[in-house]
């Protein structure tokens, strides 16, 4: 248990690189026809699953420091027996691609990933040429992955569209996606698109889904350099908007990014707060106001924005978070939870929570449930609380951002391990 007294923060964070990004260059270096070389990347629990997925997959990878070096797959022989941890990106982007390669998988994870979606995947990919030993993990796939037309949701998860954005690098035909709802969590499908082009594969956007020309190849890249995260950066732009007398200056997030969680900024203007920027960007919270937030775009925004929520006047609702229930645990159920054992006040739906704002928390004992993002948030809430906050399972946050702690403390956070 981490305990959390409640100091103000101040000074500047560099942000870290963007997980989601550097999955997908990974993922797509390990495939390339020649070396790629990506800059400015730090390891998290999830990374190093999808790192040693590929070297697995026959890849060659050096870290250096912020450096990866990654040489590519150039047999296919071995049977890949691939480890994804709790890393849902990985299970669901490699899934299709190994499928595509390999004539048999193996394939495992922990936590609460054996439980997260992936009918909707299977059974698409059982339509193309594939079976499974079982229908959740752990399995083993026999038979390649093989199509030209496949009709996916949207609004279930947009991996499986990034998953098979992937996999049709390796068909032998000219292939399309059409989508059955609308697009749920596009920017994160964007982001697999900008990886693609960096790796000068070409993909078309049609009104209903996408189209991607056969016969290209992946091109090597020895000058990726990896973008500050926009998800794990909303944490300290909340901490500054929201604690009286603190000023956190947040560097390295592009504005111009694809990342949808940039979208914390907008949020963050229409409860109030101003928005400043020069080397970096600094947010200062004033007569805050609740809203109606919609979830769509922005799912992995919910912890933070909940504690934010409680310090605006009035209600914030937020609706259409169904897929939330989930991550890597019900995340609405576990949110609501962190706010009441802080002393706010909240009502959850079906789809999302209603928070009334209280102006501040009293502070308590949070379990995160191994839940990096609710860890991160119950560290926040600190900034708000009369008395100290207890994180249990505060070691979540290894998953995404393992020096979320050491950056709190260089702002002059006072953390105190418990045994």
């Amino acid at each position: 248990m981490l305990t959390i007294d409640p100091k103000k923060w101040t000074g500047e964070v560099s942000m870290i690189p963007s997980k989601s990004i550097a999955h997908r260059m990974i993922l797509l270096g390990a495939v390339a026809n020649r070396p790629s070389k990506i800059y400015n990347f730090i390891e998290s629990d999830d990374l190093r699953r999808t790192v040693s997925a590929v070297e697995e997959m026959g890849a060659r990878v050096k870290i250096h420091g912020r450096t990866l070096e990654i040489e590519p797959t150039r047999t296919f022989q071995k049977e890949p027996r691939i480890d994804c941890g709790e890393s849902g990106t990985t299970l669901r982007l490699l899934l299709p691609l190994v499928a595509s390669l390999w004539e048999t998988s193996f394939f495992t994870g922990e936590g609460r990933l054996p439980e997260r979606p992936l009918q909707t995947l299977v059974d698409v990919m059982e339509e193309n040429g594939v079976q499974f030993s079982r229908k959740k993990l752990p399995f083993k796939t026999q038979g390649r992955l093989r199509w030209k037309k496949v009709s996916l949701p949207g609004n279930i998860s947009s991996q499986y569209i990034s998953g098979f954005l992937l996999s049709s690098i390796f068909q032998k035909e000219d292939c399309e996606i059409c989508l059955t709802t609308e697009l749920e969590s596009k920017p994160y499908v964007d982001l697999t698109l900008e990886a693609m082009e960096t790796f000068q594969i070409r993909v078309e956007e049609t009104p209903h889904g996408y189209k991607i020309p056969k016969n290209q190849v992946p091109i090597g890249n020895p000058e990726i350099y990896l973008e500050g995260d926009w998800s794990n950066g909303a944490f300290f732009l909340v901490a500054s908007a929201i604690g009286d007398g603190t000023e956190i200056s947040v560097k390295h997030l592009d504005r111009r990014s694809r990342q949808g969680d940039r979208k914390i900024l907008e949020i963050l203007e229409n409860f109030g707060a101003e928005i400043l920027e020069d080397d970096g960007i600094l947010v200062k919270g004033k007569n805050l106001q609740g809203q109606e937030i919609d979830l769509r775009e922005i799912p992995d925004l919910l912890p933070i924005l909940a504690i934010l929520a409680t310090k605006a006047h009035g209600t914030t609702t937020f609706i259409h978070g169904e897929r939330l229930r989930y991550k890597e645990s019900d995340r609405i159920q576990s949110t609501k939870e962190m706010i009441e054992a802080l002393g706010g006040v909240v009502q959850e739906t079906a789809d999302g929570l209603k928070i009334q704002g209280t102006g501040g928390l009293m502070g308590g004992t949070v379990n995160s449930y191994k839940d990096h993002r609710i860890a991160m948030a119950a560290a926040v809430a600190s900034q708000i609380c009369e008395n100290p906050v207890h994180i249990i399972g505060e070691n979540a946050i290894d998953k995404s951002y393992p020096g979320f702690y050491r950056e709190i403390q260089k702002l002059g956070g006072k953390l105190c391990p418990q045994p």
